[in-house]
């Protein structure tokens, strides 16, 4: 029989302590109102007065424009677009009645809003915020707070029915008033896989559809809860963040709706309630992975090679440019690729953490870049707004400056999400990994400059959309950077890669010095 090391143990219980803080269990139970609720926005039911006693409604200039949930005496959690003008003094926020028509504009104020630090308005990520109150709520039977999940599992409610709550629009159209009675509806978890609308969710989104054909969310009911029943209490597992509206911005209430998950930003939430600030949980270690065996040209496991990249470039979505690899906790290399508007920083975004080229990253994956630095013509490192705080992302090492020949007639590995129909139009969904030979003796590879490596497989190569990989090479128990993919081969036509042909990378370690310094 095996047991727990004490001293986990009393790490495991000081975490539930502080947990339950936030979860605001004072003096009144969370999630267990008064009134028995009927679990039975559009087209949802008026809900009972004091079923729902955790509801807020957030006013601005006097005007109702979200809804908002009570998690604490003094903390009340919304989607981070509705309260994103943080310098904004006019916020209002009403508890405590289901009928706003009756606000008499004597709500209370907030002290402190807290918008999620990755919070990216022009794609919707972590929409996620906490409004520190300027005086504590006194809980009584019309207001309580719910609860928080206890667990960071997303797949808890899956195909699970939930509730949400809301004052939005009652017919969906563009024209149409917010409702004046809380009202409520039922709402499936429609996650896996779905082909109903979810099949673009984010990893941070629920995507829920109405349990009945006539139900779904508008426009209004941002920032309201989504509720799950559970051990005789209610849990907040989401936050109402868009829905898909049409041509005349009105409620496509037959397309899913989409909610901010919970339980993925609890250590978030637990840092803004007790007032600690966040600490980086990259591993120190660089050039460490899970991977015991490479097999060549398969689709790698997930976190396999924790410091490869996905540079993306915003246009109407996120468009995957090439590939790049995390050199520390903040910064990447990566081709100085001339398609780049470096001068436009704030629409290259880098991706990490994932093995699978989604048309939407992660948003906990997601980061933006603030400076360029030029190492040479052909490449630069990237710093990004933020250290890597994911724990399941590190670095790769680099070499030192006198390792250039320590590869040559050596077998390397790289990893990308390149063509895998051998044509410009056909990226692999998952990141793939293969093994090949670097020969600078051949004769084909002479035109090339001694800044570089060339390398052969065996009916295995890069292709199109592998620019950036890495040359990775294991010295001792550490995977090092040796090198850039910059070339393939192609065929007559330049539309088909020849992978039995070479590929060419620039050489790291005549650079190195020079990245070393861009680190600094």
């Amino acid at each position: 029989m095996k047991f727990l090391n004490f001293a986990f143990l009393f790490l495991l219980l000081q975490t539930f302590s502080i947990l339950n803080k936030v979860i605001a269990q004072f003096d009144f139970e969370c999630g267990v109102p008064d009134v028995k609720s009927q679990t039975k926005i559009v087209n949802g039911k008026v809900a009972l007065d004091n079923a729902w006693p955790w509801m807020a409604a957030i006013y601005m200039d006097f005007s109702f424009i979200c809804g908002g949930s009570i998690i604490a005496p003094d903390l009340i959690i919304t989607a981070a677009h509705c309260v994103d003008d943080e310098a904004f003094f006019g916020y209002e926020f009403v508890y405590g009645t289901n009928k706003i028509s009756s606000y008499n504009f004597l709500g209370e104020t907030a002290s402190k809003i807290y918008i999620h630090p990755d919070y990216f308005s022009s794609v919707i990520y972590n929409d996620i915020a906490l409004i520190k109150l300027t005086k504590k709520i006194k809980f009584s039977k019309k207001v309580k707070p719910i609860c928080l999940p206890t667990s960071e599992k997303l797949d808890e409610i899956e195909k699970k029915k939930v509730v949400a709550t809301g004052w939005g629009k009652t017919d969906g159209g563009s024209f149409t008033y917010t409702s004046d009675r809380l009202l409520q509806t039922s709402l499936i978890i429609k996650n896996n896989k779905s082909r109903e609308g979810c099949e673009h969710r984010r990893y941070n989104n629920y995507c829920t559809k109405g349990a009945s054909f006539d139900s779904g969310l508008c426009q209004g009911d941002s920032g309201g809860p989504l509720q799950y029943f559970k051990n005789g209490k209610w849990y907040l597992y989401g936050i109402a963040s868009f829905v898909k509206a049409n041509a005349e911005d009105s409620c496509m209430i037959s397309m899913p709706s989409f909610f901010t998950t919970v339980p993925f930003y609890l250590n978030w939430i637990k840092r803004v309630a007790t007032g600690k600030s966040p600490q980086s949980s990259v591993k120190k270690n660089c050039g460490v992975t899970t991977q015991k065996k490479v097999v060549g040209g398969t689709v790698t496991q997930n976190n396999t090679w924790p410091w490869i990249v996905q540079i993306r470039f915003k246009n109407r979505i996120l468009d995957f440019l090439l590939s790049g690899t995390l050199i520390s906790n903040q910064h990447v290399l990566t081709l100085n690729n001339e398609l780049f508007e470096w001068s436009n920083l704030q629409k290259i975004f880098v991706a990490l953490g994932s093995n699978e080229l989604y048309y939407y990253p992660d948003s906990d994956k997601l980061y933006s870049v603030i400076s360029v630095k030029i190492i040479s013509p052909d490449l630069v490192v990237l710093k990004l707004h933020r250290p890597v705080t994911n724990p399941n992302v590190s670095p790769i090492c680099l070499p030192n400056s006198k390792q250039s020949s320590l590869i040559l007639n050596k077998e390397i590995v790289t990893a990308g999400w390149g063509s895998i129909g051998r044509t410009i139009d056909s990226s692999s969904p998952s990141l793939i990994e293969t093994k090949l030979t670097v020969n600078n003796d051949a004769s084909e590879c002479k035109k090339y400059s001694s800044l570089s490596y060339c390398t052969f497989g065996n009916e295995s190569n890069i292709c199109f959309g592998d620019t950036g990989n890495p040359v990775m090479y294991l010295v001792g128990k550490r995977w090092t950077i040796f090198g850039v993919y910059y070339h393939f081969t192609t065929d007559k036509t330049g539309k088909k890669c020849d992978i039995t042909k070479m590929s060419v990378a620039y050489n790291v370690v005549k650079y190195v010095d020079s990245i070393k310094s861009a680190l600094k």
